[in-house]
């Protein structure tokens, strides 16, 4: 527990994520989901770490669950991520739980949310993923 109040405390200070784990944290202040995806894709192991971020969704929870995180603290979390993480023995907690994550225009769904919508095994998600900050990265949004 006193690892999420730590990376929480991250949160309140501007970071988009932070991993906590005793005297080891790593924290982003990097918008989206690309830095967790690429831990992910680079096969690093988070064992007994617990994670604040300020959004998370299906496309994120399941990542986490490749991440092998204890623990994940969402500031917004949707319903489906909340289930998916406590689905894989993972703590879960957020401050707001919502239906959906909007897009950062306001005007539709998170493209990382559309990519993953129809998918249901974490490592398909994160390649879903990971094709979707690629096509992004080249400038093709759908």
């Amino acid at each position: 527990m006193a690892n999420l109040i730590v990376a929480k405390e991250y949160l309140d200070n501007g970071y988009s994520v932070c991993f906590c784990k005793d005297d080891s944290i790593l924290c982003s202040r990097d918008k989206g989901i690309a830095f967790i995806a690429f831990f992910a894709r680079d096969k690093r192991d988070f064992s007994g770490y617990s994670v604040a971020d300020r959004i998370v969704g299906k496309a994120a929870a399941y990542i986490y669950t490749i991440l092998n995180v204890k623990a994940v603290y969402g500031k917004v979390m949707t319903e489906e991520a909340f289930g998916i993480l406590t689905e894989y023995g993972i703590e879960a907690s957020y401050e707001t739980k919502v239906a959906q994550i909007i897009n950062r225009a306001g005007d539709g769904i998170c493209p990382m949310e559309k990519a993953v919508k129809d998918i249901d095994e974490k490592h398909l998600a994160l390649e879903a993923v990971l094709n979707k900050i690629e096509l992004l990265r080249k400038g093709k949004i759908d």
